[in-house]
């Protein structure tokens, strides 16, 4: 009874652990799609975070645990608040809806003078 109940722990895990990485992928996607209207030091900021990655990914190895998506996705949701984008609502649906919703809010509120 002991395994089930660690087996579906692990599975709870496992799938949260997905969630973020989903999440951190969407914000960050969003803000290489809006590439040239950051700031130099928003460009930075997601340059350092785009090398500590490949950094940790490429000493991941298939047997070990997954890098620390908690951390990347806390980071990318940093730099999208700076700009202006709200935090991504919860739910397999919400991702997309914020994408839809944060790409003309994040033109509207970045300083361009």
């Amino acid at each position: 009874m002991n395994t089930q109940s660690d087996a579906e722990s692990r599975e709870v895990a496992r799938r949260e652990n997905g969630a973020r990485r989903s999440e951190f992928y969407l914000r960050y996607d969003l803000l290489l799609a809006n590439w040239y209207v950051l700031t130099d030091r928003l460009q930075q900021e997601i340059l350092a975070l785009r090398q500590d990655l490949h950094e940790d990914l490429a000493r991941w190895r298939p047997r070990q645990r997954e890098p620390v998506w908690n951390a990347y996705a806390d980071r990318v949701n940093l730099i999208c608040q700076q700009v202006g984008i709200q935090p991504a609502s919860s739910g397999p649906g919400g991702s997309a809806t914020t994408r839809q919703r944060a790409a003309p809010r994040l033109l509207a509120c970045l300083d361009l003078t």
